[in-house]
């Protein structure tokens, strides 16, 4: 996933104690992609906001240690920001 605001792919992080996690600008609550966590891949998962006064507020989703960050990235890959939906097999689903 290419974040809209960054312009940079957004990459699953591993925290030693939560496990795989990945940060986006705070910028809107994107409901959309909570919809396609749950809705579409049904993935737990909880969010934490991070303010901080140098850098734009971030929200950062938590997987758990149970988590796989590979299979985790490989769902980020197939998500369209720009679109707010799901690549599949060449198309946007």
């Amino acid at each position: 996933m290419i974040h809209g605001v960054s312009g940079n792919r957004i990459l699953v992080c591993v925290d030693l104690t939560y496990g795989p996690y990945f940060e986006i600008v705070a910028d809107a609550e994107p409901l959309w992609l909570e919809a396609i966590l749950q809705g579409r891949f049904y993935i737990p998962y909880w969010v934490v906001k991070k303010k901080s006064e140098e850098t734009p507020a971030t929200l950062a989703y938590h997987f758990g240690a149970a988590a796989d960050p590979e299979k985790l990235q490989r769902v980020l890959d197939v998500i369209d920001f720009e679109k707010k939906s799901v690549f599949q097999d060449g198309g946007i689903v």
